[in-house]
């Protein structure tokens, strides 16, 4: 690996630098060192943050479930409700219909009878003239 990146053990500019035993190359290496923890350091607080975060949307997703299923539970009993109405709705129908042909039966005889009157009345007056 290249010195400016040093992932390999003895390479890096930490370790050139107390190869050639400056101490102001040494002090560097330690900033720089120190920065790293300082940076760390931050990843550590935004993990701990990322976690704060999953537990949170782990919670928010347990009530979501929570409310899509008594969603559901409502969703059902509508339905049931939407079906106990068609039944009656249907029950209805069927009555609408029975006085419908009930009625068309009464129309029906009721102009039978003005009829027959009707004829009467005139078979009575061509009798008599």
């Amino acid at each position: 690996m290249s010195e400016r990146h040093g992932t390999e053990e003895g390479s890096g500019p930490v370790s050139s630098a107390f190869k050639k035993g400056g101490a102001t190359q040494k002090r560097r290496a330690l900033r720089k060192n120190a920065t790293c923890l300082v940076d760390l350091s931050k990843l550590i607080k935004s993990v701990r943050l990322d976690t704060r975060l999953r537990a949170q949307l782990s919670k928010s997703s347990r009530e979501v479930a929570r409310i899509a299923n008594r969603f559901q539970d409502v969703r059902k009993e509508l339905d049931s409700i939407v079906k106990e109405l068609e039944a009656q709705d249907r029950m209805g129908n069927f009555e609408i219909q029975r006085l419908m042909s009930a009625f068309n039966q009464a129309e029906t005889m009721a102009s039978q009878i003005v009829k027959t009157r009707d004829d009467t009345a005139n078979a009575i007056v061509g009798r008599i003239v």
